[in-house]
């Protein structure tokens, strides 16, 4: 089902309503606006990456779901909440990203007045 989403949502967006998604004129934008597409090999080396992080993840979610699973039975939980939590645990890189990226941000005046350059005063 996820997957049949998926493909509707990508089809309306590059075909049906493709126009929403490009520049009102054809010069409004400049030639180098956008990147390069990436190369042949560039693009299956990273899928294969991908399904790596993929399959590593799987694993890691089946290795860790029985330990919860005891923890939720134990606990008088729903086992409902083992799905739960494995869900959590597999998108919490993502959930946490705007927080680091806010800490990231807060300390950046203080690490580019270091860097900042030093204007020497005319004798």
């Amino acid at each position: 089902m996820s997957l049949i989403l998926y493909a509707t949502f990508v089809l309306v967006q590059t075909v049906r309503h493709r126009d929403y998604f490009l520049p009102a004129t054809a010069g409004a934008l400049p030639a180098d606006a956008h990147a390069e597409p990436p190369s042949v090999s560039t693009t299956w080396t990273a899928f294969g990456l991908l399904l790596v992080a993929l399959v590593a993840v799987v694993l890691l979610a089946k290795g860790l779901a029985p330990t919860l699973e005891r923890a939720v039975v134990g606990a008088g939980l729903p086992l409902a909440l083992v799905g739960v939590a494995i869900a959590a645990l597999v998108l919490a890189p993502r959930a946490w990203r705007p927080i680091a990226r806010q800490s990231v941000i807060g300390c950046r005046p203080a690490s580019t007045s270091r860097s900042a350059p030093r204007w020497r005063r005319s004798a």
